[in-house]
């Protein structure tokens, strides 16, 4: 479990022949439109049979289909919805009450319409077997709070989210976050965990810094890179005059 949640297990983002089964179901042109949806939990046992496109273990490969497939354990092993774990561990404790994968009707309306990187409208992706590939949507509040809870160390769960941000076995990851690339480390942000993330017209980007105790939340709805947004406005916030009365 450690290696699918530090991207050490070997399996690739997306396998070829999963993505052939999307092509073949909707035709190539079609096929980022809400790809996720036509893979059933039977396609993934399959491709498992197989690992065929395997790396080697214990390599980080940042894999969508370990994270996916990791859900997936935690959901045969409780017997809860990886939604309802997700309420009952994460987001209840953290009053992130806006979190959901599937969206209330009360909330549902919030919902800004997503286009693709060519501007083009473009329905949400819905997730049938890998929702912890990337299925939930959230607002910028909520991921403040989950920021906060970071920093802090003062909720239910801050003891938790810790052990996350500490990096596991060899050093090569983290549970669930990435680390400093050359990319942060040459614009200073050597402390930060951070992640990002696209789906189809929607992208994300998240850094918390636990030494200088800031974090950016960046959110846009288009398919668009943010992530050299989100390093810049990282390093901003962390040379600002006032964030070093935060360190203290």
């Amino acid at each position: 479990l450690k290696q699918l949640a530090t991207h050490t297990s070997g399996l690739p983002s997306f396998p070829k022949n999963l993505e052939k089964i999307v092509v073949e179901k909707v035709g190539k042109d079609s096929v980022m439109v809400d790809p996720y949806s036509h893979i059933d939990l039977n396609d993934i046992y399959e491709y498992l049979a197989s690992t065929e496109e395997n790396h080697r273990v214990g390599k980080f490969v940042y894999s969508n289909l370990g994270m996916g497939l990791l859900g997936h354990i935690l959901e045969s092993v409780t017997g809860k919805s990886y939604e309802t774990l997700l309420i009952e561990k994460v987001l209840k404790p953290l009053e992130m009450n806006q979190t959901r994968i599937k969206l209330p009707p009360e909330i549902e309306p919030l919902l800004i319409q997503g286009y693709t990187d060519k501007g083009n409208p473009t329905p949400i992706w819905t997730f049938n077997a890998l929702g912890a590939a990337g299925a939930l949507s959230y607002n910028a509040n909520d991921m403040l709070k989950f920021i906060q809870a970071n920093l802090n160390e003062k909720t239910s769960i801050s003891n938790s989210l810790s052990k996350m941000r500490q990096f596991q076995t060899d050093g090569l990851a983290k549970i669930g976050w990435m680390k400093p690339t050359f990319v942060e480390s040459f614009f200073g942000n050597e402390d930060i965990i951070w992640h990002n993330g696209m789906v189809g017209g929607y992208a994300s980007y998240i850094s918390i810094d636990p030494k200088a105790k800031t974090g950016v939340i960046v959110l846009v709805n288009k398919a668009v890179g943010v992530t050299m947004l989100g390093v810049m406005l990282t390093r901003q916030v962390r040379t600002q005059s006032w964030s070093k009365d935060l360190e203290k």
